[in-house]
């Protein structure tokens, strides 16, 4: 149960907002923990709290999967690389292994927080839900169910194959929009006004701020208080991925910390490369990409991110389980995560410049 709410949640997420898939996901969730929840209150519980896991390392997956991932590749692209190098393909490369790393792991401890835990109720709920596979019968696709799926796949077909057709990842979700409005599945009229305005808003907004941290100088000030972490190596990116993590927890949006994070870590990262053999490039894109994941995971209070203040507010989340469970699984999977990253990934980045197509182009 836990791991198929906390994957179709993390699928979800790949591909909508983590607000807008937990709104999706919470009432289909509630539903099916309604017949359980008061003979297993502690796994409907760590159930409902495995939804803000699930969206906080399915939005890592791709580049839209959450905005943090789209204003670090967009300071990446235009203060390390220096032209468009990490589109939808690229980060994709980076995003899928944390997303298969981070996902194993959140379910690993769900399952076993609830065995410790709640150890008398798992009986119970898998008599329930051997009843709901006996009772259950599949209902048959509908034609705009169908329409909307094929719709779905031409744009993430897009997105994927990238480096061949050219075409960037805001262009191809501009195809995917008019899409929708042209086969009918969304109604210009009434759908137009509730896209996201707001988060465009704020997205921009972080984007600004960023940037004028980075041409004021203030950013280069605030790096002259870091300089220490340059000559800690390898350990530089845990201190790096863990204060963004905590900051994500404790003070501030997901969206905002990223603005804040990625015009440090990119000359951070910069400094860091030296001392490692690393390109500068490469330097600030693992510190950059880090930072990011490490915040990403960050779930453990209703004001870390929406979809754990979604939970919460739903009244069907014990808080002790979002925090127990919520730190347990943001510390170790930034842990093994950012240790992958550095012993496994630096050679991709350094690849990227070498082989991204967008490169060749503006070197050509």
């Amino acid at each position: 149960m836990i791991l198929g709410i906390s994957f179709l949640r993390s699928f979800l997420s790949m591909w909508m907002s983590n607000t807008v898939a937990t709104y999706v996901m919470l009432p289909l969730a509630a539903a099916l923990l309604a017949g359980v929840r008061d003979k297993a209150p502690r796994i409907s519980s760590i159930a409902m709290v495995s939804l803000a896991m699930g969206a906080s390392i399915g939005g890592t997956a791709t580049l839209i999967g959450t905005p943090p991932n789209l204003i670090a590749a967009e300071f990446l692209n235009k203060f390390a690389y220096g032209q468009y190098a990490i589109g939808f393909y690229e980060w994709l490369l980076i995003g899928l292994p944390a997303w298969i790393i981070g996902f194993s792991i959140g379910v690993l401890l769900a399952f076993l927080y609830a065995r410790i835990t709640a150890g008398g109720e798992l009986g119970i709920v898998e008599d329930y839900l051997r009843g709901i596979r006996e009772r259950g019968e599949a209902k048959p696709w509908s034609k705009v169910e169908i329409i909307a799926l094929i719709e779905l796949l031409i744009l993430v077909g897009l997105w994927i194959t990238e480096p061949l057709h050219r075409i960037k990842t805001g262009i191809a979700a501009g195809i995917g929009i008019l899409l929708f409005f042209a086969t009918g599945i969304l109604n210009p009229k009434e759908h137009w006004k509730k896209l996201a305005w707001d988060l465009m808003v704020l997205f921009g907004a972080g984007l600004t701020l960023g940037s004028g941290l980075m041409k004021s100088g203030w950013a280069n000030y605030l790096l002259s208080q870091l300089h220490g972490i340059g000559s800690l190596g390898w350990v530089g990116f845990y201190i790096i991925g863990f204060t963004a993590y905590f900051i994500g927890t404790f003070i501030s949006s997901h969206t905002s910390t990223s603005a804040f994070i990625a015009p440090l870590t990119i000359p951070l990262g910069m400094t860091m490369a030296a001392s490692l053999g690393l390109s500068p490039a490469t330097g600030a894109a693992l510190a950059t990409i880090v930072a990011v994941v490490s915040l990403n995971n960050a779930i453990a209070l209703p004001i870390s991110t929406p979809p754990s203040a979604i939970v919460y507010a739903s009244g069907k989340a014990d808080i002790k389980d979002l925090m127990i469970y919520g730190f347990l699984f943001g510390i170790v999977a930034n842990a093994i995560i950012i240790t992958a990253f550095a012993t496994l990934l630096d050679n991709y980045f350094v690849s990227i410049n070498k082989n991204n197509y967008f490169s060749k182009t503006c070197m050509d």
